[in-house]
């Protein structure tokens, strides 16, 4: 299967279980540093960026403990992960077989 930006950028924007699984690979793109502070600390083009940082380190956090998003969240994660759909793209060829 061939992942396009649309495709992604649709699915980070409409999909729940895309939405859930974005939130923990962008975090696990997180220094150590910045996962353990629950921010953005350093420009590196890896996981959140600084505007994002604390909101989506702390849903994906929220994920990670087997939680799911619903309501004002799905609303405010899909407004706001579209823009992380080339990361999405680099995991994807990263782990194909």
């Amino acid at each position: 299967m061939s992942f396009t930006k649309e495709f992604i950028k649709d699915k980070l924007a409409n999909d729940v279980r895309w939405m859930e699984r974005a939130l923990l690979v962008l975090l696990a793109r997180q220094t150590t540093d910045e996962q353990n502070s629950d921010r953005t600390i350093h420009s590196n083009s890896r996981g959140f960026n600084g505007v994002d940082g604390h909101y989506l380190t702390y849903v994906a956090k929220y994920i990670q403990k087997g939680n799911h998003l619903s309501g004002k969240h799905i609303i405010k994660v899909a407004h706001r992960l579209p823009k992380y759909w080339n990361q999405i793209l680099e995991e994807i060829e990263l782990n194909r077989d």
